[in-house]
C-alpha cells in the first residue's frame, strides 16, 4: 500500500474529482465529504461549511460541549464573526474529553493533519470555536 502526502488546495472542494485531489490536494470541505462517503453517507454536494453550521434540516445537530464529541462529529473553527461560508471544518477522530484530536485539511499545516482541539484555539485563524455538529442517522 502506498502512502501519499495530501496537500491543501483551496479550490478543490466537494465537487473535485479524485484525480484533481490526488494531483493538487483538497480543502476541508472535501475532506468532510470524503470521510462521510467512506462510511456510507453521501452528503449533498452543495453542503459546505455554512450549510453544516446553519443546518436546520436535521441532517446535522449541535453537540452541546466539546467533552461530548464523538468520532465523525464535525468541529468548526474560524475568526469570531466570520462569514459561515469561511468556517473551517474538521472531523473528530476519537472521544478524548476536552481535547479531542481533529483531522482536517489546512494551509496552516499545508495539508492533511491531526490537531488536538486546543491547537485550533491557539491558532489566530481558527481561534474562535463555532461548535460541533453530529450527523443525525435518523435524517
Amino acid at each position: 500500500m502506498e502512502t501519499r502526502y495530501l496537500p491543501y488546495c483551496f479550490e478543490n472542494g466537494p465537487n473535485a474529482t479524485r484525480e484533481e485531489v490526488m494531483l493538487n490536494g483538497a480543502n476541508c470541505q472535501w475532506l468532510i465529504h470524503e470521510i462521510y462517503r467512506s462510511i456510507g453517507i453521501a452528503l449533498p454536494p452543495w453542503m459546505r461549511s455554512a450549510e453544516i453550521y446553519n443546518c436546520t434540516s436535521g441532517m446535522f445537530v449541535p453537540v452541546a460541549r466539546v467533552e461530548e464529541a464523538m468520532p465523525f462529529d464535525i468541529s468548526m473553527y474560524g475568526r469570531k464573526g466570520a462569514d459561515p461560508e469561511s468556517v473551517h471544518l474538521g472531523v473528530c477522530e476519537q472521544k478524548n474529553g476536552s481535547d479531542p484530536p481533529i483531522l482536517h485539511m489546512s494551509f496552516l499545516s499545508n495539508g492533511l493533519s491531526l490537531w488536538p482541539h486546543t491547537s485550533f484555539l491557539n491558532a489566530k485563524r481558527y481561534s474562535y470555536f463555532y461548535g460541533i455538529r453530529r450527523y443525525n442517522p435518523s435524517f
